[in-house]
């Protein structure tokens, strides 16, 4: 059993702590309206299947994080990733596709209703065909833990169908919202907007700060639903599963990146071109942090101490030359 004795929270990047939060309908709901997803305020959701069913029998098909649709029939999809997928933009624009494929009806159907001079409401059948234009829009926000080349270099990222001439919307029928953690570093007093709000309490909630903007009900509520003291027995076995494939995830991936830095260094040894050590180290921190680690990662891999990769990073960022004192 992991001992989480000190942690506040549920991690919203497990897929356990994911669920957990945007379960409750309340919060799905306040995190949804503060993206100004649809034209109107998204007044109820209704939870659906996260496993898609195969039209054919070797289909294969994604399983969603967490799946969803509003009261008016748009289809929204919640994803989050917590390390590094270099094709994850394409796996988005997949599940998208999946979500809008999903709404077309093979064949056609009987309406019935009420027959034009019929007497006494006589009812009457009428075959209506399915059509393009009855499709609902599929969005998808997709939470990223780390930084993705293919994207702007922004907290969010919004994609949409649009002319490469003139930047105009061709539709609106799928759009997908990708949110960079790592490009958030507001404090709470900059925090203007609800979605501001909502990605900083997210990134409080892994780092074990207390939440902010509890003046706010939406947030005290988030910190009772998302309170690791209010699981059952049943669902701390569930998160404790959930937080170790995580883990191992993360373990795989920082010990990849370890592997091609000292693959690198050797190789730079051989050819003549090894420099110094600080140097090194130097060049590896900044490398990990173009990758969107945390400083706490970036520590592990380099061997050193959180102050000190803080430390070289500001240097790079004043232009100082490494190791210089």
């Amino acid at each position: 059993m992991i001992d989480f004795e000190g942690q506040r929270y549920v991690s919203p990047f497990t897929d356990f702590g994911l669920k957990r939060i945007f379960g409750d309908k309340e919060l799905l709901l306040s995190f949804l309206n503060s993206l100004s997803l649809c034209s109107d305020e998204i007044v109820d959701v209704v939870m659906d299947n996260t496993e898609q069913v195969s039209t054919y029998f070797d289909e294969r098909m994604p399983i969603f994080d967490l799946y969803c649709h509003t009261s008016t029939g748009e289809r929204i999809i919640v994803e989050m990733q917590s390390t590094m997928h270099r094709a994850f933009v394409e796996r988005a624009a997949y599940y998208n596709a999946v979500a809008l494929t999903k709404q077309a009806e093979r064949g056609s159907k009987w309406v019935e209703g009420v027959k034009e001079g019929g007497e006494g409401g006589e009812k009457e059948k009428e075959r209506v065909e399915w059509k393009y234009k009855d499709m609902k829009a599929v969005y998808l926000i997709a939470f990223l833990n780390f930084k993705d080349p293919n994207l702007d270099e922004d907290v969010i990222t919004t994609v949409k169908f649009c002319s490469t001439k003139t930047g105009k919307v061709v539709t609106n029928i799928q759009t997908m919202l990708f949110i960079q953690l790592p490009y958030f570093n507001k404090t709470d007093d900059e925090c203007d907007t609800m979605i501001d709000k909502w990605i900083k309490n997210m990134c409080n909630m892994e780092d074990n700060r207390k939440l902010a903007f509890d003046e706010d009900p939406i947030f005290r509520r988030l910190e009772e639903v998302g309170s690791l003291a209010a699981l059952t027995d049943k669902e701390r076995d569930r998160y404790e599963i959930a937080w170790k494939r995580r883990q191992d995830a993360l373990d795989y991936y920082y010990d990849a990146i370890e592997q091609g830095i000292e693959k690198g260094r050797a190789e730079g040894k051989a050819e003549g071109k090894a420099e110094g050590r600080a140097e090194e180290r130097a060049e590896m921190i900044l490398g990990c942090k173009n990758y969107g680690l945390s400083y706490e990662a970036i520590a592990k891999i380099a061997k050193t101490d959180v102050n000190t990769v803080i430390m070289i990073l500001k240097e790079a960022e004043n232009g100082k030359p490494f190791g210089e004192s």
